[in-house]
C-alpha cells in the first residue's frame, strides 16, 4: 500500500529520510528566508503534479515554516 504525502511528510518533519518520485529527500528549513524555492536544489525537478511538490508543501503546513527539500544519498 502507497503511503500518504502526509505520512511521508510527517516522517520528513521528524527528520526522517523518504523516497519520493525516486529520489531520497530529507526535509530543511531556514529562517527569515523570503522564498525557500531560491535555496532549493531541486527546482528542475519541482513542480505542479509532482509528487515532490505536494511533500514539501505538505511540510510547510505541518510545520508552519517555509520548508524545502535536499537530495541524501540514500534511505535510512
Amino acid at each position: 500500500m502507497e503511503r500518504s504525502i502526509h505520512d511521508i511528510a510527517v516522517r520528513l518533519v521528524e527528520g526522517g529520510i523518504e523516497e519520493v518520485d525516486g529520489l531520497c529527500v530529507a526535509m530543511r528549513h531556514e529562517k527569515y528566508i523570503f522564498d525557500p524555492c531560491f535555496v532549493c536544489e531541486l527546482d528542475c525537478l519541482c513542480h505542479r503534479g509532482t509528487k515532490l511538490l505536494d511533500v514539501c508543501e505538505e511540510c510547510d503546513a505541518i510545520t508552519n515554516e517555509d520548508c524545502f527539500l535536499v537530495l541524501m544519498d540514500n534511505k535510512q
